[in-house]
């Protein structure tokens, strides 16, 4: 039943008409379903003026066309079908108008006034939304283009809609500027049921996969306290409006109150000021951040140059204009492709002066800009200091004059080398046709190679490898034709495939048919590669072993570059280079103090670990601001308060903290914080947020380095206080794994390397294993630990492998002390098993590959522990794999008062102690008896009263005469045993 029979709107009712807003406004109908009295739209004479000035969009004689009023706006309830911009008709409008489910069409807004309707009828939208939202937008942009008055929308039938009423998708109001309930809007289709064909075939609207995406920030009128102030004195309904929408959607009928429909302003304002929107958008990693949320966010979008488009810039909703879009050059237009047909042309004759819908997906990269703010706003006007905008100058100058790599000066100069006498003119020089970098993820092969070309003035092509791949017969392959053929046109050039082992792996039995077809496509384009082609071959992969042999052969990719993880002074290179772009207190000591705690960090860990550290800055700034702006004049902040703030959106924390100042007021009160003034600022004028050490310790907690995440690690907490004794056992644990770390130099200058290998033996409950953790703790080494029989596996070759890639993880984590317990359980002698070879032999043999494998990747101190040296196999023992056999004997009467010492550290004890006569009782007692004796005398003194407050030297005696010692006598007789029969072998 159409509207109209029901009751008529009360004119009391509608909202009262202001100089920007024209009386009819929201009591317009649009349709023929309007009240009587009620003007009705002439939608013949609005589709042809539409039509006139764009033909891609309007088919001249309105067919297919619909013009409605607003019923409703959905809520924005976060979901995907909210943000893709709907709208929903009734079903017999639908089918009046022969639309079809999900098909796109184009919205506008319709003039209420007459004399604008006389003019043109469709309302220009960038006048609309600074109108609504008091946005600070110039007019004159994007002159002419059709996403000034067009936004496109999905339309969907519903049965809650009435007929001619329109129900919008929060983001598609938001778009066109919150129409209130009753307002006008042209609908017409681009793709219909008929799909009609016109005479006038002239223009085509083209649908086209957008590869980038170029969106920039609309800045609100600076003068204004929020974005919709100076609305609310011409129009009260709007002036508690938001870009919020309420949980509920609201139902509100069609003739009620306008005002129900939307949200009010109790919650975060409209959009940033202009000062933390640029802020945001200027700082690199916190635009990427909010890049990636605009990709989600519009996947599946269709949009037009000049459109708005409704993001979230720290937490709080800004408005963006489409300024521009490239689209994707490898595909066709996408409706094309799915076999419809446009209902506004056939032809494309003119396309070149018509405009282009976009598709956005999932590939679609998004770039964010404040270029509209910067050309209206400048530092005077957004209260911005001169210094701050100097710094970001000098920054800028800076960076410019020193590389964007660090840690790769020796890689990087091999491949220009390479470069620039393989791509030169002259005939004679030794030329490569290939390179492959191989390493751990994040470690800069894309990077490395980018730079390199960019560098040495050559034409740099990028293939990755996994975006070539097509499930059409044959584009893969034309693909790699025309890339290649497009490098020998453009040559001197270079070729980069990324991710090398997606296009060319491994032939095998049952590989899939592409990829042998890909390998021998990729080996016959590099085989025709001649050397007056001038083309040069750099691919990068994380899986070397998985490429296909045929490539890594002389005269394909000649040269191989390993791209491991970063050394200590490799990581203070890359961290001085990733610091130029923040604005720190750092000394030369604290980066290398990072660079040294961070062990097992690639560059793209130590770029989380910078920008981590910087959010951590920025959270405190956050909170302090708030907290000075709250409670004015109460100087208790605390930043252990706002470090323990939830920090999972990034999108809440997006100023730059290389441009965020605070002012004396809150410095005040952050006394004994993390951010410190700087002597180039006045202490009266606003003093700049620096990041601090402090800032990457906290950072560090949450950052996890790429090389570790597959392997438990631990930085033992155990000093060498901590073990009692064994001081002969402790200084050649120094000497053969904490000189090598504090004096490096020493070693090189005489020509020595440190040991590689050390085994401990002796008794059950020495201390070896505390020891090791020692070791380690006090050279700041990474510690793996690991029982001997932990590795094995009852699946044929898996023991192999877990010893394989125990190893590997320990090289890629270096500096590390690799730490086995019980070895004789892993190590024993060969031959021993009946069934010919066992797994114990296939494991041994395997552990002595790797052994000797250790020069290859220095950093690596094996250390193992037995107290069963003779079943050890013998190949083991010899120089070069464990250079030293350390002898752990029990503790003499000297070590044993020590041991008493440490573990009665944290008892109270009585004035009697006397640790002296302890050690007499307790001869041929060993460590771990005499952690047990402790126990027991503090468990014999509860025994005697829950109240007692000290353990007494009676309480310990009776301890020793509850506790026997270990039977160490065999064990002792073992050793002995293997010192002398390591003596013979060694002398052999």
């Amino acid at each position: 039943m159409p509207p109209s029979k029901g009751k008529k709107k009360n004119p009391s009712a509608s909202p009262r008409p202001s100089p920007r807003t024209p009386p009819s406004r929201s009591s317009a109908a649009a349709g023929s379903g309007t009240g009587d009295g009620e003007r009705s739209v002439d939608l013949p004479s609005v589709a042809a003026a539409a039509a006139a000035q764009f033909p891609a969009l309007v088919p001249r004689g309105g067919d297919g066309c619909f013009a409605g009023t607003v019923a409703e706006v959905a809520p924005r309830d976060g979901s995907r079908g909210g943000r893709l911009g709907r709208l929903w008709l009734s079903e017999a409008a639908m089918v009046g108008a022969g639309m079809r489910p999900g098909c796109l069409v184009s919205v506008s807004l319709i003039w209420s006034s007459s004399d604008q309707l006389d003019a043109f009828p469709l309302v220009n939208l960038f006048e609309e939304c600074s109108r609504f939202f008091d946005l600070d937008l110039d007019n004159d942009l994007l002159y002419g283009e059709a996403g000034k008055n067009f936004v496109v929308a999905t339309v969907l039938p519903s049965r809650e809609v009435r007929k001619n009423g329109i129900k919008l998708s929060w983001d598609l109001a938001c778009v066109l500027g919150h129409p209130l309930v009753g307002r006008s809007l042209f609908i017409s289709p681009l793709c219909t049921l008929q799909a009609p064909k016109r005479s006038d075939d002239s223009h085509i609207l083209r649908v086209m996969k957008c590869k980038d995406l170029y969106l920039s920030l609309v800045p609100p009128n600076v003068g204004s306290s929020n974005g919709i102030e100076s609305e609310s004195d011409h129009h009260p309904e709007r002036s508690t409006m938001v870009m919020e929408t309420p949980k509920k959607g609201p139902s509100t009928p069609l003739h009620k109150k306008e005002s129900h429909h939307f949200p009010s302003n109790s919650g975060c304002s409209m959009c940033l000021d202009p000062t933390t929107a640029i802020s945001a958008l200027a700082d690199e990693k916190v635009n990427d951040l909010l890049q990636t949320s605009a990709v989600r966010w519009l996947n599946g979008r269709h949009l037009l140059k000049g459109n708005f488009v409704p993001l979230s810039v720290c937490g709080k909703l800004s408005l963006f204009v489409v300024m521009g879009a490239e689209p994707d050059s490898s595909s066709h237009d996408v409706l094309c492709e799915k076999g419809n047909t446009l209902s506004n042309a056939e032809d494309s004759t003119k396309s070149t002066e018509t405009p282009v819908l976009f598709l956005v997906d999932g590939t679609t990269k998004v770039h964010l800009s404040d270029s509209v703010c910067t050309k209206q706003l400048d530092l005077d006007k957004l209260g911005l200091p001169s210094e701050l905008s100097e710094y970001g100058d000098k920054r800028n100058e800076d960076s410019n004059n020193v590389p964007t790599l660090g840690g790769l000066s020796k890689e990087s100069a091999t491949i220009k080398g390479i470069i620039s006498f393989s791509l030169a003119d002259q005939i004679g020089l030794p030329r490569y046709k290939g390179i492959l970098l191989y390493g751990p993820p994040g470690t800069g092969k894309t990077s490395l190679a980018s730079s390199c070309a960019y560098d040495a003035g050559v034409n740099l092509f990028t293939i990755n490898g996994p975006e070539i791949i097509s499930h059409h017969y044959g584009e893969s392959e034309q693909s790699l034709y025309d890339v290649f053929s497009s490098a020998k046109q453009a040559a001197p050039a270079v070729i980069f495939i990324d991710e090398l082992d997606a296009i060319a792996p491994s032939r095998k039995d049952g590989s899939e048919e592409l990829s042998i077809r890909m390998v021998a496509t990729l080996l016959k384009l590099m085989d025709e590669i001649g050397p007056s082609d001038r083309v040069l071959l750099i691919a990068a992969t994380n899986r070397p072993d998985s490429i296909d042999p045929a490539l890594r052969r002389p005269g394909r990719l000649d040269k191989e570059i390993e791209i491991g993880v970063p050394s200590p002074g490799q990581r203070m290179d890359i961290l001085r280079r990733l610091l130029i772009g923040v604005h720190h207190s750092l000394s030369n000591e604290e980066i290398e103090s990072i660079a040294l705690a961070t062990h097992g960090f690639v560059g793209a860990d130590l770029a989380a670990l910078c920008n981590e550290a910087a959010l951590s800055a920025l959270r405190c700034y956050i909170s302090v601001k708030e907290n000075s702006t709250q409670q004015l004049g109460h100087p208790g902040c605390s930043f252990d308060k706002c470090n323990s703030q939830d920090t999972e959106d990034p999108s809440s924390l997006s100023s730059s903290f290389s441009q965020l100042t605070m002012s004396s007021d809150d410095v005040a009160c952050m006394k004994g914080s993390n951010i410190k003034s700087s002597e180039s600022y006045d202490d009266t004028n606003e003093i700049p947020l620096l990041v601090t050490i402090k800032d990457f310790d906290k950072a560090k907690t949450k950052v996890r380095p790429s090389a570790m995440r597959e392997v438990i690690l631990e930085l033992p907490k155990v000093c060498w206080e901590d073990v009692g004794g064994q001081f002969s056992v402790k200084e050649q644990l120094i000497e053969a794994i904490q000189l090598p770390q504090k004096c490096p130099e020493a070693f090189e200058r005489l020509g020595i390397r440190p040991p590689r290998g050390l085994l401990m033996i002796g008794p059950p409950g020495c201390s070896k294993t505390l020891m090791a953790r020692a070791a380690a703790s006090e050279a700041k080494l990474n510690f793996l630990a690991v029982k001997g029989p932990e590795l094995f596996s009852k699946w044929v070759g898996d023991s192999e492998k877990a010893v394989r890639s125990l190893f590997a993880k320990a090289r890629a984590n270096a500096p590390a002390i690799l730490f086995f317990d019980e070895i004789d359980g892993l190590a024993v002698t060969r031959g021993q098993g009946n069934d010919g070879t066992s797994v114990a032999d296939r494991v041994l043999s395997q552990l002595l590959v790797e052994m000797d494998g250790l020069d290859q990747r220095v950093g690596v101190t094996v250390i193992a522990a037995t107290n069963r040296p003779d079943k050890i196999d013998s190949a083991l023992l010899r120089p070069g794999r464990f250079d030293r056999v350390l002898d752990v004997q029990p503790p003499n009467e000297a070590d044993r008062a020590d041991i008493f010492r440490i573990h009665i550290r944290s008892m109270p004890c009585s004035a009697d102690m006397n640790l002296n006569e302890l050690a007499r009782l307790t001869e041929g007692y060993t460590g771990a008896d005499i952690k047990l004796i402790c126990r027991e005398a503090a468990v014999a003194a509860l025994d005697e009263s829950f109240d007692i407050r000290e353990v007494a030297m009676r309480h310990f005696k009776s301890a020793v005469s509850r506790t026997r010692p270990s039977d160490v006598k065999f064990f002792e007789e073992l050793a002995k045993q293997f010192r002398r029969s390591l003596a013979s072998l060694r002398k052999q």
